[in-house]
């Protein structure tokens, strides 16, 4: 059971990505369910094992702050877009950041 309202989850989800925008992410995505967050990053290349270290790190932050001894299950994905403008998954997902770029 999650414990907090969507927007104090958006908004540490957002906090924890302080310092963590690299040039290849295109989008973060949140699904939101009673009992399971998953938190997507969407990158213009193939993911590789770095970038997964990498944005597994940039959500330490998130995770502390959302612990309670009952936190919910949250999963991450890193995935691929070669879209510039990456859709949302389902109709629970909102962006969390999306990165601008401009139609050719």
């Amino acid at each position: 059971m999650i414990n907090y309202s969507k927007d104090h989850i958006l908004l540490s989800l957002q906090k924890s990505l302080l310092g963590y925008v690299r040039n290849d992410l295109r989008a973060v995505t949140l699904s939101y369910s009673s009992s399971e967050l998953i938190i997507r990053f969407v990158l213009d290349h193939e993911p590789s094992s770095e970038d997964r270290d990498f944005y597994s790190e940039a959500l330490l932050d998130f995770y502390a702050d959302i612990v309670t001894g009952k936190e919910p299950a949250v999963k991450e994905e890193i995935l691929h877009s070669k879209s510039s403008s990456p859709e949302l998954l389902n109709s629970n997902d909102v962006f969390v950041f999306l990165r601008y770029e401009p139609n050719n």
